[in-house]
């Protein structure tokens, strides 16, 4: 009885190696995210790994958002943008930085040991361990450039993976560079620099890839804060990321992702707001939201700035711009929808996020996109991002607010106020799909959904205002809502 019945065990634990675990996430108090396997029909191996879903397109305003690292008077943010288009892979590194210098010989050290950037690229999912053959390491040092001028070779190289290091390459990509500040290789503070790499797919041996297909991909910072050194604090996306083990990085996906509705019976809607059938939707915006818009202060932006917490006020700003000399300006937002009134067993057939916008930035002018008045608001394409670790409403701030897990939608946002002749509270109702996003999250068993709210946007007068959970009973309406629908 005893053999038959360890029999009987072998053939489950082999049937359900068959159906596949999918990793589950779940996070600790500290904040820490553990991975449990759990058993589904659908296996993802990469399922795990923070995921950049990339936009096919030339704008830089549609590209993916994704950002790391913390401000500081000696620590550098940076949020990337990356896209892809018909022959080339671009990633843009904005990075806030208050003192910027680079090697006026660069040849005579490390690229890395100052301010530079290093994209690592991998050309399919399954990579490995060690850096292999689709194994790349881009690498940028800053230099300032005048108009149409290329960075010089010293300052870049690429290397290839070998199996079990890197080796330099003769590999064609182009590099752009950008910054706002006092003065480059000197001690007034400044506002932060840019390097853009474009990536031909023609240099490594590639044609377009396809969409949906999937690469790998890492990210590093590197900061050099005087001329004597040494290097200063290197940031890495993701966070778990090794520079030389390939399997470790996160993934790259061409494309933005979707979800084929199925079909259900018994249609049922659910909606989750604050105050609704007594739910708590937690809320909060970080960096230069409405009450800390662009501060000017020195000693606030870069001690103060990314350390305050606003989670009482009853409205968000989202906000980014390519001028990376107003990143005091720039904001993000952050919810969390609990799932514990959406029954087990269910299939989701839809998911939307609402939020109200009330106002914003600039003033409001016809043709807004074209018209060439300086002062006018502009649209944003406002991205909502999947986030797996845990934050807390009284405590989050920009720099301890989790990273983005994945991007999951994008929708124009036209300029809007509320002040207008014929505009009314709650204002400007705006939609996202975030569909997969729910699907995922419930097939999960999490409990519950976390967001970030932030945009790629390139225009000065593109922030929007939009109302948060702490509105008052007479605008309740106009709170964050999740819509759900589901059934059998």
């Amino acid at each position: 009885m005893k053999i038959r019945l360890l029999s009987i065990l072998l053939v489950l634990c082999f049937i359900g190696g068959l159906f596949s675990p999918r990793p589950v996430y779940g996070v600790e108090d500290g904040g820490e995210t553990l991975y449990l396997p759990i058993v589904f029909r659908n296996y993802d191996p990469y399922a795990h790994f923070r995921t950049v879903n990339a936009p096919y397109t030339t704008r830089f305003v549609e590209s993916a958002i994704l950002w790391f690292g913390r401000v500081g008077p000696a620590e550098n943010y940076t949020d990337v943008r990356v896209r892809y288009t018909d022959s080339e892979l671009v990633v843009d590194f904005g990075v806030f930085d208050r003192r910027i210098w680079y090697n006026s010989s660069p040849s005579s050290g490390a690229l890395e040991y100052w301010d530079a950037a290093t994209l690592l690229l991998n050309t399919a999912v399954n990579a490995p361990e060690r850096p292999g053959g689709q194994s790349y390491r881009f690498v940028a040092q800053f230099k300032g450039l005048g108009n149409g001028e290329t960075l010089p070779l010293p300052y870049k190289a690429v290397y290839r993976g070998t199996g079990s290091g890197w080796q330099s390459q003769n590999i064609s990509f182009s590099v752009e560079t950008g910054w706002r500040g006092d003065a480059l290789n000197d001690d007034g503070d400044d506002r932060g620099w840019r390097i853009t790499f474009r990536i031909p797919y023609a240099s490594l041996g590639l044609s377009r890839p396809a969409e949906g297909s999937r690469w790998r991909m890492a990210l590093i910072s590197h900061d050099r804060d005087s001329r004597a050194g040494p290097p200063g604090t290197s940031f890495i996306w993701p966070e778990a990321a090794e520079r030389d083990e390939p399997a470790t990085w996160g993934v790259l996906r061409f494309g933005l992702p979707s979800y084929a509705p199925p079909s259900v019976r018994n249609l049922t809607s659910l909606l989750i707001r604050e105050g609704e059938n007594g739910a708590v939707v937690p809320d909060a915006a970080v960096g230069g939201t409405i009450s800390n818009q662009c501060p000017g202060d020195d000693y606030h932006i870069w001690n103060v700035w990314g350390n305050r917490n606003y989670a009482n006020e009853n409205s968000a700003l989202i906000q980014n711009q390519a001028d990376i000399a107003d990143w005091p300006c720039f904001s993000k937002y952050y919810l969390t929808f609990p799932l514990d009134r959406l029954p087990p067993g269910k299939v989701i057939r839809s998911a939307r996020l609402v939020l109200h916008h009330w106002g914003g930035s600039g003033k409001i002018c016809s043709d807004p996109d074209q018209n060439p008045d300086p002062d006018c608001a502009r649209s944003s394409y406002i991205q909502i991002l999947t986030v797996v670790n845990s934050w807390q409403e009284d405590t989050i701030t920009w720099n301890n607010a989790p990273p983005a897990f994945e991007n999951v939608a994008m929708l124009q946002v036209p300029p809007y106020n509320i002040d207008q002749p014929g505009q009314s509270w709650p204002g400007a109702r705006r939609e996202w799909d975030v569909s997969y996003a729910l699907a995922k999250a419930y097939d999960q068993r999490v409990g519950w959904i976390s967001f970030a709210v932030y945009s790629a946007d390139s225009a000065y007068h593109s922030g929007k205002y939009f109302s948060a959970s702490e509105t008052e009973d007479w605008n309740k309406i106009g709170r964050p809502t999740l819509i759900i629908e589901y059934g059998d």
